[in-house]
């Protein structure tokens, strides 16, 4: 007989029939699949619960003073099939739901993270380009003032000053979408940006460059001398008496340096909040390496990283 999964509590009822003497009949019995020995008893009856699916055979014999005698065995068999969800086809069927489940929230995820991370190079980027944007007004404001004093001396001189902030503005627009360029583009881009100051500080400005030639292909923020010497010019008196000395080199493995002599001014000039924050700043949104500030009684230095490559 093949009974459901839930047709597994089983009640055998018995009766064995000795007219001489009926009260010395007795019983074994057993369940192969489920016993391992014979089963002695008066009863008439043998109960199973909660059996398990699979194949079993009940064997009873009638036994007289609990001896069987070598009695008949009567067999009934019967097959226990499992419940559905132990099936073949539902564990299939489980696994591929559970599967396609698990690739959906792996999908999900991956979408939720790739659209965290666009977010995330969107607001660093609109950060980066906000902090950018802050430097040609700080820089329009001293080339303007220059030029007016420029004007009054000899326009000539003021026409080529004119021609120099010009191609210094088309570069500028050039590599205004990118980041970070090379520093040799850098200092290309700087060596408009020293004509246009030697013209509004003269001799009292000196600069000297040491820079490595093999380094020419690694990455800085755009326009980072530009700040860098701003802020010199910013905090420090220059004069005739005391010129004011920068020097631009590479000898910092991996960074690039910046020092002046220092010569701090007593009062502090008007500021636009444009000049080592704006670096450091934006340094913080591309890498983990740090601005590094040395002050010491003569001199005041700026490091910063030179990177091997840009940011997508």
């Amino acid at each position: 007989m093949h009974l459901s999964a839930d047709e597994n509590h089983l009640v055998f009822e018995f009766v064995g029939i000795w007219y001489q003497n009926p009260q010395d009949v007795g019983y074994e019995h057993r369940l192969m699949g489920y016993d391992t020995t014979w089963v002695k008893t008066k009863d008439h009856q043998a109960i199973f619960a909660n059996l398990d699916p699979g194949d079993y055979q009940f064997e009873l014999r009638a036994v007289s003073n609990l001896t069987h005698n070598y009695s008949p065995v009567t067999v009934y068999r019967f097959h226990i099939q499992k419940p559905f969800w132990l099936t073949w086809w539902f564990l299939l069927l489980s696994a591929a739901f559970i599967s396609a489940l698990i690739w959906k929230w792996i999908k999900i995820r991956e979408e939720r993270l790739r659209k965290t991370e666009r977010l995330e190079q969107e607001k660093v980027r609109s950060r980066f380009e906000t902090l950018q944007s802050q430097i040609n007004p700080h820089f329009l404001f001293n080339s303007f003032n220059t030029l007016v004093s420029i004007i009054e001396d000899d326009q000539e001189v003021a026409v080529e000053y004119v021609e120099k902030l010009s191609d210094f503005f088309r570069n500028i627009l050039a590599y205004r979408d990118r980041q970070l360029i090379t520093l040799n583009e850098e200092l290309m881009l700087f060596e408009d940006f020293h004509y246009l100051q030697k013209k509004r500080f003269g001799d009292n400005f000196q600069l000297q460059l040491d820079i490595d030639a093999d380094l020419m292909d690694r990455m800085i923020p755009t326009l980072t001398l530009q700040l860098l010497v701003e802020n010199v010019f910013k905090h420090n008196v220059i004069s005739r008496s005391k010129p004011l000395y920068i020097y631009i080199e590479t000898k910092a493995p991996g960074y690039l340096t910046v020092r002046n002599n220092l010569q701090k001014r007593k009062y502090e000039l008007p500021s636009t909040k444009v000049g080592l924050e704006n670096i450091a700043q934006r340094y913080q949104l591309l890498t983990q390496q740090e601005v590094k500030i040395d002050i010491t009684e003569s001199e005041f230095s700026v490091h910063i990283p030179l990177l091997n490559h840009a940011i997508s």
